[in-house]
């Protein structure tokens, strides 16, 4: 196991014992910062209340059979869990009781569940194979299956608030709905690879893990999707899960041992001293570079100023995250010296605080 109290910038590993080779941590996850839950494969239930500095194993009970693939906490030292029965495949669901033990929640009649979201304590959803989508109203005592409109397994599910969420799964599939899954809809990925992992941390800003390590992106909801660069995404080669607390802080790991680190460094767009005649259709060359590589497009605001006061605003439109862009500027103001200040966002938002500046001068 691995923590960090840093941010990620430093990781110490503390070793638990388990009671066989089998016993393959999948899932995690806090209420607040102290108490946590660990779930696995045969069975495997471990629970910490000093945030993770001890770790105890729990008897899984009428559980034993189950092979958990991930866990969620609802509300307060409240957490559900869902997998498949270990002989015959079948869906399996299970929750804290009130006084600290594990029970069912359900079983079945869906098959074996790879992922689990709540949005509150009463409103959540699961997924798993053969496109299976079930929810709950109740906290997870009683669930029902929703349409899924495919039958691809799904591996991961995210939602935002009670109404909009995501799920991924085989072949590049993404579903997304607006009502709590009444309906679902299919996206376009772009990609044919499997999609491991979804987070969203508001209804249009959200990421996906591909089961290769690789990453896609979104900032519209999931009407188009990106493939984001990473300069290190060989570090994970199978299966990341993928977190994020706010737009700028996320985080990938998964197999072969790597954890990235999502950097927003805002892009950058520069510009040298421009002569132009007035009146007349001039060039004003622009060099925009993507310090982090995150976002792959970037559109840059040229406002051009005379003595403090905002005499025209251009824009390039979007444009590659690294390259030399040449906007075409007629002038109609005064014959003088300029000021030009560039700002550069990406479609995230990201963009630095004060822009570059520039020396505009018209004849």
């Amino acid at each position: 196991m691995l923590a960090t109290r840093d941010g990620g910038a430093h990781w110490s590993a503390r070793n638990v014992d388990l009671n066989n080779m089998y016993q393959t941590p999948t899932g995690v996850a806090f209420s607040g910062t102290a108490t946590g839950w660990i779930v696995g494969r045969d069975a495997l239930l471990l629970g910490t209340i000093d945030g993770g500095a001890t770790w105890a194993k729990r008897r899984p009970g009428a559980l034993q059979f189950t092979y958990f693939t991930d866990v969620t906490c609802t509300g307060s030292n409240r957490f559900v869990a869902v997998g498949a029965d270990g002989y015959t495949g079948v869906g399996m669901i299970a929750g804290t009781m009130p006084d600290g033990t594990w029970g069912v929640l359900s079983y079945g009649p869906f098959v074996g569940l790879n992922a689990v979201s709540f949005s509150g304590s009463s409103r959540g959803w699961a997924v798993g194979g053969l496109g299976t989508i079930v929810r709950t109203s109740t906290g997870g005592a009683a669930w029902a299956a929703q349409r899924s409109g495919t039958t691809e397994a799904l591996y991961g599910v995210d939602f935002v608030d009670a109404t909009n969420g995501w799920a991924v799964g085989r072949s590049g599939t993404i579903l997304v709905t607006h009502d709590g899954g009444g309906t679902w809809k299919a996206q376009k990925s772009g990609v044919t690879t499997h999609l491991s992992d979804v987070d969203f941390v508001d209804a249009r800003h959200g990421w996906v893990a591909q089961s290769d390590g690789t990453i896609l992106a979104t900032s519209n909801g999931g009407a188009t999707w990106r493939r984001q660069h990473s300069a290190a995404w060989w570090d994970i080669t199978a299966w990341p899960a993928i977190s994020f607390v706010d737009a700028r802080h996320g985080w990938m790991a998964g197999g072969g041992g790597g954890i990235l680190a999502y950097d927003p460094s805002p892009p950058v767009a520069t510009s040298k001293a421009t002569k132009l005649r007035g009146r007349r259709t001039g060039s004003i060359v622009v060099k925009v570079t993507n310090p982090s590589g995150g976002a792959d497009q970037v559109s840059v605001t040229i406002a051009v100023y005379k003595a403090g006061k905002l005499k025209k605003r251009l824009r390039t439109g979007w444009r590659a995250g690294n390259s030399t862009v040449t906007v075409r500027y007629r002038p109609t103001l005064p014959a003088g010296s300029y000021t030009m200040k560039l700002t550069a966002v990406d479609r995230f938002g990201n963009q630095r605080d004060k822009p570059t500046t520039a020396r505009l001068t018209i004849r």
